[in-house]
Protein backbone atom coordinates (compact mmCIF):
# COMPACT_ATOMS: atom_id res chain seq x y z
CA UNK A 1 0.00 0.00 0.00
CA UNK A 2 2.87 2.35 0.90
CA UNK A 3 4.81 1.27 -1.59
CA UNK A 4 1.77 1.69 -4.52
CA UNK A 5 1.80 5.22 -3.24
CA UNK A 6 5.26 6.05 -3.19
CA UNK A 7 5.48 5.12 -7.41
CA UNK A 8 2.13 6.96 -7.95
CA UNK A 9 3.94 10.45 -5.74
CA UNK A 10 7.30 9.91 -7.45
CA UNK A 11 5.68 9.84 -10.78
CA UNK A 12 3.45 12.70 -10.17
CA UNK A 13 6.59 14.58 -9.40
CA UNK A 14 8.53 13.60 -12.32
CA UNK A 15 5.71 14.57 -14.40
CA UNK A 16 5.50 18.25 -12.59
CA UNK A 17 9.16 18.96 -13.58
CA UNK A 18 7.85 19.02 -16.87
CA UNK A 19 4.33 20.01 -16.59
CA UNK A 20 4.38 22.90 -14.31
CA UNK A 21 6.35 25.29 -16.34
CA UNK A 22 4.12 24.18 -19.35
CA UNK A 23 0.69 25.19 -17.50
CA UNK A 24 2.89 28.57 -16.06
CA UNK A 25 3.86 29.34 -19.97
CA UNK A 26 0.63 29.16 -21.44
CA UNK A 27 -1.16 30.72 -18.85
CA UNK A 28 0.95 33.62 -18.33
CA UNK A 29 0.59 33.99 -22.69
CA UNK A 30 -3.16 33.23 -22.01
CA UNK A 31 -2.88 30.50 -24.30
CA UNK A 32 -3.91 28.01 -21.66
CA UNK A 33 -7.79 28.42 -21.74
CA UNK A 34 -7.59 27.02 -25.16
CA UNK A 35 -5.67 23.93 -24.60
CA UNK A 36 -7.37 23.12 -21.46
CA UNK A 37 -9.52 20.19 -22.77
CA UNK A 38 -5.97 18.10 -23.98
CA UNK A 39 -5.01 18.96 -20.80
CA UNK A 40 -7.53 17.24 -19.10
CA UNK A 41 -7.78 14.55 -21.89
CA UNK A 42 -3.92 13.77 -20.83
CA UNK A 43 -4.11 13.76 -17.23
CA UNK A 44 -6.94 11.24 -17.39
CA UNK A 45 -5.01 9.17 -19.45
CA UNK A 46 -2.18 8.98 -17.01
CA UNK A 47 -4.77 9.02 -14.71
CA UNK A 48 -3.93 11.76 -12.60
CA UNK A 49 -6.71 13.06 -10.42
CA UNK A 50 -6.51 16.53 -11.39
CA UNK A 51 -8.60 18.57 -13.84
CA UNK A 52 -8.11 21.98 -14.82
CA UNK A 53 -10.67 24.53 -15.29
CA UNK A 54 -10.29 27.65 -18.14
CA UNK A 55 -8.77 30.14 -15.33
CA UNK A 56 -6.09 28.69 -12.35
CA UNK A 57 -7.36 29.81 -9.05
CA UNK A 58 -5.26 32.70 -8.64
CA UNK A 59 -6.86 34.23 -11.93
CA UNK A 60 -10.60 33.64 -10.40
CA UNK A 61 -9.76 34.97 -6.99
CA UNK A 62 -8.20 38.22 -8.73
CA UNK A 63 -11.04 38.56 -11.16
CA UNK A 64 -13.53 37.98 -7.77
CA UNK A 65 -11.63 40.59 -5.59
CA UNK A 66 -11.07 43.50 -8.33
CA UNK A 67 -10.96 46.42 -6.80
CA UNK A 68 -12.10 45.04 -3.60
CA UNK A 69 -9.89 47.43 -1.89
CA UNK A 70 -9.32 50.15 -4.30
CA UNK A 71 -11.09 52.55 -0.83
CA UNK A 72 -8.61 51.42 1.36
CA UNK A 73 -5.61 53.60 2.49
CA UNK A 74 -2.12 51.99 3.28
CA UNK A 75 -2.11 50.09 6.78
CA UNK A 76 -3.10 53.10 9.44
CA UNK A 77 -2.50 53.27 12.82
CA UNK A 78 -5.70 53.02 14.31
CA UNK A 79 -7.35 49.13 13.76
CA UNK A 80 -5.12 46.89 12.00
CA UNK A 81 -6.08 43.45 11.20
CA UNK A 82 -3.27 41.10 9.91
CA UNK A 83 -3.81 37.90 8.32
CA UNK A 84 -0.50 35.76 7.77
CA UNK A 85 -1.30 33.49 4.86
CA UNK A 86 1.26 30.74 4.11
CA UNK A 87 -1.09 28.71 2.08
CA UNK A 88 -0.24 30.14 -1.48
CA UNK A 89 -1.96 32.23 -3.77
CA UNK A 90 -4.74 29.54 -4.90
CA UNK A 91 -5.80 28.59 -1.86
CA UNK A 92 -9.44 29.39 -1.62
CA UNK A 93 -8.98 30.63 1.67
CA UNK A 94 -7.27 33.56 0.44
CA UNK A 95 -10.72 34.76 -0.75
CA UNK A 96 -12.89 33.98 2.05
CA UNK A 97 -9.80 35.81 4.08
CA UNK A 98 -10.51 38.69 1.35
CA UNK A 99 -14.50 38.32 2.15
CA UNK A 100 -13.46 38.75 6.04
CA UNK A 101 -10.96 41.46 5.71
CA UNK A 102 -13.62 43.90 3.59
CA UNK A 103 -16.46 43.04 5.67
CA UNK A 104 -13.94 44.50 8.88
CA UNK A 105 -13.53 47.57 6.68
CA UNK A 106 -17.06 48.24 8.06
CA UNK A 107 -15.92 48.63 11.71
CA UNK A 108 -12.96 50.06 10.73
CA UNK A 109 -10.27 47.77 10.60
CA UNK A 110 -7.45 47.95 8.02
CA UNK A 111 -5.90 44.83 6.91
CA UNK A 112 -2.00 43.51 6.09
CA UNK A 113 -1.31 39.94 4.51
CA UNK A 114 1.32 38.87 5.04
CA UNK A 115 2.78 36.08 2.41
CA UNK A 116 6.04 34.29 2.09
CA UNK A 117 7.42 35.20 -1.44
CA UNK A 118 10.10 32.19 -1.47
CA UNK A 119 11.63 33.03 1.83
CA UNK A 120 11.80 30.21 3.81
CA UNK A 121 14.10 27.46 3.66
CA UNK A 122 11.16 24.62 4.16
CA UNK A 123 7.27 24.82 5.37
CA UNK A 124 4.43 22.94 5.81
CA UNK A 125 3.21 22.66 2.62
CA UNK A 126 5.61 20.30 2.25
CA UNK A 127 5.48 16.59 2.73
CA UNK A 128 7.42 13.23 2.29
CA UNK A 129 8.17 13.04 -1.52
CA UNK A 130 6.06 16.25 -1.56
CA UNK A 131 9.05 18.52 -1.10
CA UNK A 132 10.78 21.52 -2.49
CA UNK A 133 13.59 18.41 -3.20
CA UNK A 134 11.83 16.60 -5.05
CA UNK A 135 9.71 19.87 -6.96
CA UNK A 136 11.63 22.43 -7.84
CA UNK A 137 8.52 24.33 -8.68
CA UNK A 138 6.66 24.18 -5.44
CA UNK A 139 7.88 27.54 -4.08
CA UNK A 140 6.89 28.95 -7.53
CA UNK A 141 3.34 26.85 -7.39
CA UNK A 142 2.47 28.43 -3.91
CA UNK A 143 3.73 32.26 -4.72
CA UNK A 144 3.20 32.77 -8.69
CA UNK A 145 -0.27 34.40 -9.23
CA UNK A 146 -0.03 36.84 -6.25
CA UNK A 147 1.48 39.75 -8.48
CA UNK A 148 -1.49 39.19 -10.41
CA UNK A 149 -4.12 39.63 -6.97
CA UNK A 150 -2.29 42.43 -5.51
CA UNK A 151 -2.79 44.52 -8.65
CA UNK A 152 -6.43 43.50 -9.34
CA UNK A 153 -7.44 43.54 -5.70
CA UNK A 154 -5.40 46.67 -4.49
CA UNK A 155 -4.90 44.99 -0.90
CA UNK A 156 -2.06 45.56 1.18
CA UNK A 157 0.20 43.03 1.39
CA UNK A 158 3.75 43.00 2.29
CA UNK A 159 6.44 40.49 1.91
CA UNK A 160 8.58 37.98 4.77
CA UNK A 161 11.92 38.68 2.47
CA UNK A 162 11.61 42.34 2.85
CA UNK A 163 12.38 41.88 6.44
CA UNK A 164 15.07 38.84 6.31
CA UNK A 165 18.24 39.93 6.90
CA UNK A 166 20.94 37.33 6.39
CA UNK A 167 23.64 38.31 7.94
CA UNK A 168 21.63 38.54 11.30
CA UNK A 169 20.82 35.08 11.61
CA UNK A 170 23.79 33.38 10.21
CA UNK A 171 25.10 33.01 13.68
CA UNK A 172 22.00 31.48 14.72
CA UNK A 173 21.96 29.05 11.35
CA UNK A 174 25.76 27.95 12.88
CA UNK A 175 24.03 27.10 16.27
CA UNK A 176 21.17 25.04 14.78
CA UNK A 177 23.90 23.16 12.41
CA UNK A 178 25.40 22.40 15.56
CA UNK A 179 22.43 20.62 16.94
CA UNK A 180 22.77 16.11 16.79
CA UNK A 181 19.49 15.29 18.92
CA UNK A 182 15.75 15.47 18.59
CA UNK A 183 15.56 17.32 22.41
CA UNK A 184 18.78 20.45 21.43
CA UNK A 185 16.53 20.85 18.57
CA UNK A 186 12.94 21.19 20.71
CA UNK A 187 14.65 23.01 23.11
CA UNK A 188 15.84 25.46 20.76
CA UNK A 189 14.38 30.03 21.53
CA UNK A 190 14.91 32.76 19.18
CA UNK A 191 14.09 35.93 20.40
CA UNK A 192 11.85 34.89 23.46
CA UNK A 193 9.88 32.16 21.42
CA UNK A 194 9.79 28.36 21.59
CA UNK A 195 10.61 27.81 18.14
CA UNK A 196 11.67 24.33 18.56
CA UNK A 197 8.58 23.19 20.61
CA UNK A 198 6.17 25.46 17.81
CA UNK A 199 7.93 23.14 15.38
CA UNK A 200 8.00 19.70 16.47
CA UNK A 201 4.68 19.07 15.14
CA UNK A 202 5.66 19.98 11.88
CA UNK A 203 8.10 17.18 11.25
CA UNK A 204 5.98 14.62 12.73
CA UNK A 205 3.30 15.83 9.72
CA UNK A 206 6.41 16.25 7.02
CA UNK A 207 6.21 12.38 7.46
CA UNK A 208 3.04 11.78 8.08
CA UNK A 209 3.38 10.04 11.59
CA UNK A 210 2.28 10.66 14.78
CA UNK A 211 5.72 10.00 16.40
CA UNK A 212 8.41 11.60 16.43
CA UNK A 213 11.65 9.54 15.67
CA UNK A 214 15.20 9.77 17.06
CA UNK A 215 16.79 9.61 13.66
CA UNK A 216 19.30 11.91 11.17
CA UNK A 217 16.66 12.03 8.71
CA UNK A 218 14.41 13.65 11.12
CA UNK A 219 17.00 15.93 12.64
CA UNK A 220 17.73 17.21 9.53
CA UNK A 221 14.38 17.78 8.55
CA UNK A 222 13.54 19.34 12.22
CA UNK A 223 16.86 21.67 12.24
CA UNK A 224 14.90 22.73 8.48
CA UNK A 225 12.09 23.81 10.01
CA UNK A 226 13.25 25.66 13.13
CA UNK A 227 15.61 27.71 10.89
CA UNK A 228 12.45 28.38 8.68
CA UNK A 229 10.96 29.62 12.84
CA UNK A 230 13.66 31.98 13.20
CA UNK A 231 13.47 33.43 9.96
CA UNK A 232 9.74 33.80 10.68
CA UNK A 233 10.07 35.06 13.58
CA UNK A 234 12.78 37.66 12.90
CA UNK A 235 11.04 38.79 10.13
CA UNK A 236 7.65 39.16 12.00
CA UNK A 237 9.19 41.08 14.51
CA UNK A 238 11.27 43.47 12.36
CA UNK A 239 8.28 43.93 10.15
CA UNK A 240 6.27 44.70 12.88
CA UNK A 241 8.68 47.60 14.37
CA UNK A 242 9.79 48.54 10.50
CA UNK A 243 6.07 49.42 9.70
CA UNK A 244 5.47 50.71 13.38
CA UNK A 245 2.36 48.81 13.77
CA UNK A 246 0.48 47.06 16.74
CA UNK A 247 -2.01 44.37 15.59
CA UNK A 248 -5.49 44.85 17.04
CA UNK A 249 -6.47 41.46 15.44
CA UNK A 250 -4.88 38.44 13.50
CA UNK A 251 -6.55 36.13 11.65
CA UNK A 252 -4.78 32.95 11.29
CA UNK A 253 -4.76 29.74 8.76
CA UNK A 254 -5.12 26.83 11.15
CA UNK A 255 -2.80 27.84 13.80
CA UNK A 256 -1.05 24.55 14.69
CA UNK A 257 2.01 24.34 13.06
CA UNK A 258 5.27 26.35 12.15
CA UNK A 259 4.83 29.61 11.14
CA UNK A 260 0.90 29.82 11.82
CA UNK A 261 1.95 28.39 15.57
CA UNK A 262 4.51 31.29 16.08
CA UNK A 263 2.11 34.06 15.34
CA UNK A 264 -0.29 32.09 17.72
CA UNK A 265 2.18 31.97 20.58
CA UNK A 266 3.05 35.47 19.51
CA UNK A 267 -0.54 36.50 20.03
CA UNK A 268 -0.83 34.93 23.24
CA UNK A 269 2.04 36.66 24.82
CA UNK A 270 1.13 40.27 23.59
CA UNK A 271 -2.28 39.40 24.38
CA UNK A 272 -3.28 40.63 20.83
CA UNK A 273 -7.14 39.08 19.76
CA UNK A 274 -6.62 36.29 17.24
CA UNK A 275 -8.68 34.02 15.19
CA UNK A 276 -7.79 30.60 14.44
CA UNK A 277 -10.04 29.22 11.10
CA UNK A 278 -9.84 26.29 8.96
CA UNK A 279 -12.23 24.02 6.58
CA UNK A 280 -13.66 20.79 7.96
CA UNK A 281 -15.15 18.17 5.63
CA UNK A 282 -14.99 19.65 2.51
CA UNK A 283 -12.98 22.89 1.36
CA UNK A 284 -15.93 24.97 0.95
CA UNK A 285 -16.84 24.54 5.25
CA UNK A 286 -15.28 26.79 7.48
CA UNK A 287 -15.03 27.16 11.47
CA UNK A 288 -13.38 29.48 14.12
CA UNK A 289 -11.73 30.07 17.46
CA UNK A 290 -12.03 33.47 18.77
CA UNK A 291 -8.46 33.39 20.56
CA UNK A 292 -8.10 29.42 21.14
CA UNK A 293 -7.32 26.27 19.10
CA UNK A 294 -10.08 25.34 16.02
CA UNK A 295 -8.12 22.39 15.32
CA UNK A 296 -9.39 21.55 19.27
CA UNK A 297 -12.86 21.33 17.50
CA UNK A 298 -14.20 22.20 20.70
CA UNK A 299 -16.38 24.96 21.48
CA UNK A 300 -17.33 24.60 25.13
CA UNK A 301 -19.34 27.98 26.13
CA UNK A 302 -21.40 27.72 23.03
CA UNK A 303 -22.48 24.03 23.57
CA UNK A 304 -22.93 24.88 27.70
CA UNK A 305 -26.02 26.73 26.08
CA UNK A 306 -27.26 24.49 23.00
CA UNK A 307 -27.66 21.59 24.92
CA UNK A 308 -30.24 23.13 27.38
CA UNK A 309 -32.54 22.38 24.29
CA UNK A 310 -34.14 20.03 22.73
CA UNK A 311 -33.87 19.70 19.06
CA UNK A 312 -36.44 20.99 16.65
CA UNK A 313 -38.22 18.17 14.27
CA UNK A 314 -36.04 19.86 11.39
CA UNK A 315 -32.80 19.81 13.45
CA UNK A 316 -33.28 16.35 13.90
CA UNK A 317 -33.71 15.67 10.46
CA UNK A 318 -30.64 17.25 9.26
CA UNK A 319 -28.61 15.83 11.74
CA UNK A 320 -29.79 12.63 10.57
CA UNK A 321 -29.53 13.52 7.02
CA UNK A 322 -26.11 14.60 7.46
CA UNK A 323 -24.73 11.88 9.71
CA UNK A 324 -25.96 9.40 7.31
CA UNK A 325 -23.79 10.77 4.49
CA UNK A 326 -20.68 9.66 6.34
CA UNK A 327 -21.92 5.68 5.98
CA UNK A 328 -23.01 6.35 2.15
CA UNK A 329 -19.74 7.95 1.47
CA UNK A 330 -21.07 11.18 0.74
CA UNK A 331 -18.69 13.28 2.52
CA UNK A 332 -15.44 12.42 1.13
CA UNK A 333 -13.87 12.60 -2.27
CA UNK A 334 -13.89 8.90 -2.30
CA UNK A 335 -15.88 6.35 0.05
CA UNK A 336 -14.12 4.93 3.03
CA UNK A 337 -16.53 1.94 3.77
CA UNK A 338 -17.85 -0.13 0.67
CA UNK A 339 -20.80 -2.70 1.63
CA UNK A 340 -18.97 -5.66 2.92
CA UNK A 341 -20.78 -9.02 4.62
CA UNK A 342 -19.86 -9.49 8.27
CA UNK A 343 -17.09 -12.29 8.85
CA UNK A 344 -18.45 -15.60 9.76
CA UNK A 345 -15.88 -15.53 12.56
CA UNK A 346 -17.63 -12.87 14.17
CA UNK A 347 -20.75 -13.48 13.87
CA UNK A 348 -21.30 -15.86 16.72
CA UNK A 349 -18.59 -14.78 18.98
CA UNK A 350 -18.25 -11.61 21.22
CA UNK A 351 -15.97 -8.59 19.89
CA UNK A 352 -14.39 -4.98 20.34
CA UNK A 353 -13.61 -3.04 17.68
CA UNK A 354 -10.45 -0.92 18.13
CA UNK A 355 -10.52 2.18 15.33
CA UNK A 356 -7.68 4.04 14.40
CA UNK A 357 -6.90 7.62 13.15
CA UNK A 358 -5.12 9.32 10.51
CA UNK A 359 -2.09 9.89 13.06
CA UNK A 360 -0.89 13.09 11.28
CA UNK A 361 -4.22 14.90 10.82
CA UNK A 362 -3.39 18.36 13.11
CA UNK A 363 -6.94 17.36 14.71
CA UNK A 364 -5.03 14.68 16.41
CA UNK A 365 -1.50 15.41 15.56
CA UNK A 366 0.27 16.21 18.97
CA UNK A 367 -2.87 15.85 20.90
CA UNK A 368 -2.27 12.87 23.61
CA UNK A 369 -3.77 13.53 27.00
CA UNK A 370 -3.40 9.63 27.81
CA UNK A 371 -0.70 7.96 26.09
CA UNK A 372 2.22 9.27 23.80
CA UNK A 373 0.83 8.29 21.02
CA UNK A 374 -1.86 6.67 18.87
CA UNK A 375 0.26 3.84 18.31
CA UNK A 376 1.60 3.41 22.11
CA UNK A 377 -2.38 3.60 22.75
CA UNK A 378 -2.74 0.35 20.17
CA UNK A 379 0.35 -1.22 21.68
CA UNK A 380 -0.86 -1.36 25.10
CA UNK A 381 -4.33 -2.68 24.41
CA UNK A 382 -2.85 -5.27 22.62
CA UNK A 383 -0.74 -5.97 25.24
CA UNK A 384 -3.73 -6.07 27.82
CA UNK A 385 -5.41 -8.29 26.05
CA UNK A 386 -2.62 -10.75 26.12
CA UNK A 387 -1.66 -10.41 29.53
CA UNK A 388 -4.96 -11.33 30.81
CA UNK A 389 -5.99 -13.62 27.87
CA UNK A 390 -8.89 -11.78 27.55
CA UNK A 391 -11.72 -14.44 25.52
CA UNK A 392 -13.54 -11.82 23.55
CA UNK A 393 -12.15 -10.91 20.89
CA UNK A 394 -10.38 -7.61 19.87
CA UNK A 395 -11.12 -6.27 16.17
CA UNK A 396 -8.86 -3.85 15.05
CA UNK A 397 -9.72 -1.42 12.11
CA UNK A 398 -7.43 1.14 10.52
CA UNK A 399 -8.78 3.80 9.35
CA UNK A 400 -9.60 3.37 5.67
CA UNK A 401 -8.47 6.68 4.78
CA UNK A 402 -4.63 5.43 5.65
CA UNK A 403 -4.81 3.02 2.63
CA UNK A 404 -7.09 5.14 0.30
CA UNK A 405 -5.55 8.74 0.39
CA UNK A 406 -2.73 9.41 -2.16
CA UNK A 407 -0.38 10.39 0.82
CA UNK A 408 2.98 8.46 2.42
CA UNK A 409 3.86 7.97 5.91
CA UNK A 410 6.63 6.96 7.75
CA UNK A 411 5.06 3.79 8.91
CA UNK A 412 1.13 2.09 8.84
CA UNK A 413 -0.53 0.65 11.73
CA UNK A 414 -0.05 -2.93 9.61
CA UNK A 415 3.81 -2.26 10.24
CA UNK A 416 3.40 -0.99 13.40
CA UNK A 417 1.53 -3.62 15.44
CA UNK A 418 1.53 -6.87 12.93
CA UNK A 419 3.91 -8.44 14.34
CA UNK A 420 2.35 -8.18 18.03
CA UNK A 421 -0.97 -9.23 16.42
CA UNK A 422 0.42 -12.25 14.80
CA UNK A 423 2.48 -13.26 18.49
CA UNK A 424 -1.38 -13.08 20.00
CA UNK A 425 -4.84 -15.14 20.22
CA UNK A 426 -8.27 -13.52 19.84
CA UNK A 427 -6.77 -10.23 18.24
CA UNK A 428 -7.49 -9.59 14.24
CA UNK A 429 -6.46 -6.71 11.90
CA UNK A 430 -8.68 -5.16 9.30
CA UNK A 431 -6.08 -2.93 7.09
CA UNK A 432 -7.22 0.17 5.63
CA UNK A 433 -7.71 -1.92 2.28
CA UNK A 434 -9.33 -5.24 3.40
CA UNK A 435 -12.79 -6.03 2.93
CA UNK A 436 -15.32 -5.00 5.77
CA UNK A 437 -17.27 -2.78 6.35
CA UNK A 438 -16.71 -0.15 10.19
CA UNK A 439 -20.48 0.35 10.48
CA UNK A 440 -21.28 -3.49 9.55
CA UNK A 441 -18.43 -4.00 13.04
CA UNK A 442 -20.25 -1.63 14.79
CA UNK A 443 -23.72 -3.18 14.69
CA UNK A 444 -22.96 -6.60 15.76
CA UNK A 445 -19.91 -5.73 18.54
CA UNK A 446 -20.04 -5.66 22.36
CA UNK A 447 -18.31 -2.22 22.45
CA UNK A 448 -15.36 -0.48 20.66
CA UNK A 449 -12.25 1.58 21.50
CA UNK A 450 -11.47 5.01 19.77
CA UNK A 451 -8.72 7.61 19.92
CA UNK A 452 -10.52 10.90 18.08
CA UNK A 453 -12.19 10.20 14.80
CA UNK A 454 -15.63 11.06 13.78
CA UNK A 455 -16.37 7.11 14.22
CA UNK A 456 -17.39 7.53 17.88
CA UNK A 457 -19.88 10.04 17.56
CA UNK A 458 -21.45 7.33 14.77
CA UNK A 459 -20.90 4.87 17.52
CA UNK A 460 -23.29 6.78 19.82
CA UNK A 461 -25.90 7.10 16.76
CA UNK A 462 -25.89 3.34 16.63
CA UNK A 463 -26.83 2.91 20.56
CA UNK A 464 -23.47 1.03 21.11
CA UNK A 465 -21.06 2.10 24.13
CA UNK A 466 -17.16 3.38 22.76
CA UNK A 467 -14.17 4.43 25.19
CA UNK A 468 -12.16 7.44 24.10
CA UNK A 469 -8.00 7.09 24.51
CA UNK A 470 -7.49 10.22 22.77
CA UNK A 471 -8.32 14.17 22.56
CA UNK A 472 -11.70 13.51 21.03
CA UNK A 473 -13.77 16.95 20.84
CA UNK A 474 -16.51 14.87 22.61
CA UNK A 475 -14.74 12.86 24.89
CA UNK A 476 -16.72 14.69 27.79
CA UNK A 477 -19.92 14.62 26.18
CA UNK A 478 -22.28 12.57 27.74
CA UNK A 479 -22.48 10.02 25.16
CA UNK A 480 -18.72 9.84 25.17
CA UNK A 481 -16.57 7.12 28.03
CA UNK A 482 -13.56 8.82 29.08
CA UNK A 483 -10.50 8.27 31.73
CA UNK A 484 -7.67 10.87 31.77
CA UNK A 485 -4.65 7.77 32.92
CA UNK A 486 -4.45 4.58 31.66
CA UNK A 487 -5.49 3.08 34.95
CA UNK A 488 -9.09 4.23 34.73
CA UNK A 489 -9.04 3.56 30.88
CA UNK A 490 -8.09 -0.20 31.38
CA UNK A 491 -10.71 -0.51 34.06
CA UNK A 492 -12.94 0.80 31.90
CA UNK A 493 -12.69 -1.95 29.30
CA UNK A 494 -12.66 -4.13 32.09
CA UNK A 495 -15.64 -3.08 32.89
CA UNK A 496 -17.46 -3.25 29.66
CA UNK A 497 -16.17 -6.68 28.98
CA UNK A 498 -18.00 -7.94 31.92
CA UNK A 499 -21.25 -6.21 31.78
CA UNK A 500 -23.95 -8.68 30.81
CA UNK A 501 -26.87 -6.33 30.81
CA UNK A 502 -25.59 -2.86 29.14
CA UNK A 503 -26.20 0.79 29.82
CA UNK A 504 -25.92 2.10 26.05
CA UNK A 505 -25.26 5.63 25.30
CA UNK A 506 -28.32 7.99 24.32
CA UNK A 507 -28.51 8.19 20.35
CA UNK A 508 -30.73 11.67 21.03
CA UNK A 509 -27.83 12.92 22.87
CA UNK A 510 -24.73 11.89 20.25
CA UNK A 511 -27.40 13.87 17.77
CA UNK A 512 -27.61 17.02 19.62
CA UNK A 513 -24.01 17.12 19.27
CA UNK A 514 -23.55 16.16 15.88
CA UNK A 515 -26.70 18.85 14.59
CA UNK A 516 -24.56 21.50 17.04
CA UNK A 517 -20.84 20.62 15.65
CA UNK A 518 -21.55 20.43 11.88
CA UNK A 519 -24.36 22.90 11.90
CA UNK A 520 -23.32 25.49 14.31
CA UNK A 521 -19.76 25.65 14.47
CA UNK A 522 -18.67 24.15 10.84
CA UNK A 523 -20.37 26.18 8.79
CA UNK A 524 -20.63 25.96 5.23
CA UNK A 525 -19.79 28.70 2.57
CA UNK A 526 -22.27 30.07 -0.09
CA UNK A 527 -20.83 30.63 -3.43
CA UNK A 528 -17.86 28.63 -3.03
CA UNK A 529 -18.25 24.79 -4.60
CA UNK A 530 -15.52 22.08 -4.84
CA UNK A 531 -14.70 19.09 -6.78
CA UNK A 532 -12.58 17.66 -4.38
CA UNK A 533 -11.25 14.72 -6.54
CA UNK A 534 -10.60 16.35 -9.10
CA UNK A 535 -9.21 20.00 -7.09
CA UNK A 536 -11.76 22.19 -9.44
CA UNK A 537 -13.36 24.70 -8.19
CA UNK A 538 -16.65 27.27 -8.98
CA UNK A 539 -17.30 30.22 -7.66
CA UNK A 540 -20.92 30.81 -7.93
CA UNK A 541 -20.65 34.88 -6.94
CA UNK A 542 -19.76 38.00 -9.05
CA UNK A 543 -17.52 39.60 -6.97
CA UNK A 544 -16.28 40.15 -3.11
CA UNK A 545 -19.45 42.18 -2.47
CA UNK A 546 -21.49 39.39 -4.02
CA UNK A 547 -19.81 36.44 -2.20
CA UNK A 548 -20.10 39.00 1.45
CA UNK A 549 -23.85 39.12 0.75
CA UNK A 550 -24.22 35.29 0.17
CA UNK A 551 -22.93 34.76 3.49
CA UNK A 552 -24.10 38.12 5.57
CA UNK A 553 -25.31 35.35 8.45
CA UNK A 554 -21.96 34.03 8.88
CA UNK A 555 -20.07 37.40 8.60
CA UNK A 556 -22.38 38.87 11.04
CA UNK A 557 -22.10 36.26 13.69
CA UNK A 558 -18.47 36.64 13.45
CA UNK A 559 -18.17 40.32 14.00
CA UNK A 560 -20.41 40.24 16.89
CA UNK A 561 -17.72 37.06 18.31
CA UNK A 562 -14.89 39.82 17.59
CA UNK A 563 -16.72 43.21 18.17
Amino acid sequence: MANKHVKYLKRLQRLKRYFNPTIHFLDKTRIFPIVVPIINLSLKTLKVNKRFQKDLNYRLIAKASKNGFIDQPNVSHDKLMIIPFIKGADNLFLMWSFAIAKKMKDHGYDSLFVICDKALPICHAERLYKSREEDRHICSNCYNGYDHIIKSSKANFTFLSKFVQDDELEKEFFKIDSFNTIDECADYTFQNAEIGRLNYTAVMRYFQTGEMEYTDEFIGIYKKFIKAGAMYSFSWNAMIKELNINPDLVLIYNGSLSSEAFVVDYCINKKITYVTHECFYGANSWMYRVNGDVMNLTWDDKWEEFSKNNLTEEQRLKATEFMGGFRRGEKYHIRYNNEFPLSEKFKKDEFVVLFTNLNFDTAVLGRNPVFHSMYEWIEEVIAFWNHHKIETKLVIRVHPAEGKNISVTKDTVKTRVGHLIEQSQNIYLYDSLDEVNSYSLIENMKFSLVYASTIGIETALMGKVFIVAGNAHYRYKSFSLFHENKEDYFKEIGKQLKRKNPSNPNPEDALKYAYFLFFMCIKKLNGLETDHLHKVNDFNFDDLDDLIKKNHDLLLEFENEIL
